[in-house]
């Protein structure tokens, strides 16, 4: 049977027959979601420099989602196997590669990037195992959130350890000039502690500005809308 025009637009049809006659076809169209615009968009202000989108769906799909995600590069109808080898190809041409699945076809992928994030309220068990990181609802919004946050904890350590070095330093030149007694070097020790563990405490509250209703609506979200046609 040949495919109508409804496939140009996005559309993946599904012809259903039974006893060898044909009883008619079923339209399946992705929707987008409304917060995945301004997700990329995100993505792009944090300097995120190559978004793609890989996918297993045929290539008139694809070519709909990603323009109305922006025009973001794409790869259709891939295999298991090619969306790995996809991340190679993009890992050798020197980039940190992210990926972000939640299916078994995505396991390869997860496992071959450097960073695996599994979309963990959708994803199968497969997935969440072959990752590195697994978000415990699908609101979309917590990918760039994750990356300020890694970026605001990376910042926090390196804080620390500079910390550290600053007392530790200081700690030996003054002792060794005989300024520091032993009392005061406890006293300096542990307030270079408290500092340390005060400055990592302020990424407690980080985040907090998610609406957890928000993520609620998010993960309700139907993936799916399947239309009957005869």
């Amino acid at each position: 049977v040949e495919e109508d025009d409804t496939a140009s637009e996005g559309v993946s049809v599904v012809h259903v027959g039974r006893g060898g006659a044909y009883l008619g076809r079923i339209h399946m169209r992705d929707q987008v979601r409304e917060e995945s615009m301004s997700v990329v968009e995100d993505l792009r202000g944090l300097g995120i420099s190559r978004i793609a989108m890989i996918s297993g769906d045929r290539e008139s799909v694809s070519r709909k989602f990603a323009a109305d995600l922006g025009d973001v590069e794409y790869k259709a109808e891939c295999l298991p196997q090619e969306k790995s080898n996809f991340v190679e190809l993009v890992k050798d041409a020197g980039y940190h590669v992210a990926f972000v699945g939640d299916g078994v076809n995505d396991a390869p992928a997860l496992a071959t990037s450097d960073t695996g994030i599994a979309m963990g309220a959708a994803g199968s068990d497969v997935a969440i195992h072959s990752s590195t990181i697994a978000l415990m609802n699908n609101d979309l919004k917590r990918i760039p959130y994750l990356i300020r946050l890694s970026r605001s904890a990376r910042s926090v350590v390196l804080q620390n350890v500079m910390v550290g070095i600053v007392f530790i330093a200081g700690g030996l030149i003054f002792s060794g000039l005989g300024f520091l007694n032993p009392i005061v070097a406890t006293l300096l020790h542990n307030a270079g502690s408290l500092i340390v563990v005060f400055n990592s405490a302020r990424l407690v509250r980080f985040g907090e500005e998610h609406d957890p209703d928000a993520i609620e609506e998010a993960d309700s979200v139907p993936r799916r809308e399947v239309a009957p046609a005869g």
